[in-house]
């Protein structure tokens, strides 16, 4: 598979970070400016609404504005990442496999 689409652009990976029912946390991987330095940041993905949303904004944690919205069909794991008790993308995975499998609709 290639993905790289244009010679002139720096390449860019994702890469499978886990799979659950659902909902995917994948790895975007990229090369910084004028270094061969390669960083990543993680986005969730869920097919059953086709949205991607970035999960983490540096060393400043979750995105939670952003991952709040993301998991409203799933009460409980949005109050847990809204009030800080949920803290990391694994954390959101472990959660969501025990407790939002059936999301409310």
């Amino acid at each position: 598979m290639n993905y790289r689409t244009d010679p002139n652009q720096k390449p860019l990976f994702l890469k499978v970070v886990k799979r659950n029912p659902n909902l995917i946390l994948y790895e975007w991987e990229y090369e910084e400016d004028d270094s061969s330095y390669i960083d990543s940041f993680p986005l969730f993905y869920r097919p059953d609404q086709d949205k991607w949303v970035r999960v983490t904004q540096g060393i400043f944690g979750l995105k939670r504005k952003k991952l709040v919205p993301f998991f409203l069909d799933c009460p409980q794991l949005a109050l847990g990442i809204q009030e800080k008790s949920i803290k990391t993308p694994y954390e959101i995975l472990e959660f969501w496999e025990g407790s939002c499998l059936n999301p409310l609709r």
